[in-house]
């Protein structure tokens, strides 16, 4: 059987299966009630942001890849920047990064944005060289951050 991925924005009814490619990424379980209160608090019905999932439907449908984009207004333009990019060990190398890419590319132009962002640790030498090809540049730039 071949492969079917289709991407859609994800539903308060993919939370689990969110839950389960978190947990794989990150190696720790998710609580999926932290995760619902948190969809409906900062994703559900916002349209500033959005969820995208990669659906393998020869897989009982399962998500095999999310990435997460939000939007950003700026003065006087808007952007996108996008999070979590993920894909499951056992989907890589099939095109999910590129069809969750073309995906926000799509969303954010739909949205208005002039220029999509993202970070990406050098580590992850793959989905480097697939931004690249993609079309997006590595820019020079200081990360700061601190927590809250």
């Amino acid at each position: 059987m071949t492969q079917e991925i289709t991407i859609s924005n994800a539903t308060n009814s993919d939370l689990t299966k969110i839950s389960e490619l978190l947990t794989e990424m990150y190696g720790e379980t998710r609580n999926t009630s932290d995760l619902e209160q948190h969809w409906e608090k900062y994703f559900n019905n916002n349209p500033n942001r959005t969820i995208l999932v990669a659906h393998d439907s020869t897989a009982q449908n399962s998500i095999v890849g999310m990435l997460i984009i939000n939007l950003v207004y700026k003065l006087p333009r808007i952007e996108a920047r996008i999070d979590e990019v993920m894909v499951s060990e056992k989907a890589r190398g099939k095109g999910i990064g590129t069809l969750l890419m073309e995906h926000a590319y799509a969303w954010s132009s739909e949205q208005n944005a002039t220029i999509i962002e993202f970070t990406s640790r050098p580590s992850r030498v793959a989905a480097n060289k697939l931004y690249q090809k993609l079309g997006y540049e590595l820019r020079e730039t200081n990360v700061y951050q601190i927590r809250i």
